[in-house]
């Protein structure tokens, strides 16, 4: 019963949220993924474009996970 409340009641939760701004990752935005937490972020929202975009097959991490881990 909770759950069909939850399901009657505002907009659903977004399947693939970015990590930053919350908004959904849709197949209607550029997006890329994490290769280490495998979250999703905007192109607009990790400063990235056409232009400086990571090669195919290269691998790209979020800011979270390229800050330095204090080793």
């Amino acid at each position: 019963m909770q759950g069909d409340a939850q399901m009657q009641g505002g907009a659903a939760e977004p399947q693939y949220p970015c990590g930053l701004c919350l908004l959904d990752c849709d197949d209607y935005s550029d997006s890329i993924e994490c290769n280490t937490c495998r979250r999703w972020f905007h192109w607009v929202c990790v400063d990235l474009n056409q232009n400086n975009l990571p090669r195919k097959r290269q691998k790209w991490f979020c800011p979270d996970c390229k800050k330095p881990s204090g080793n």
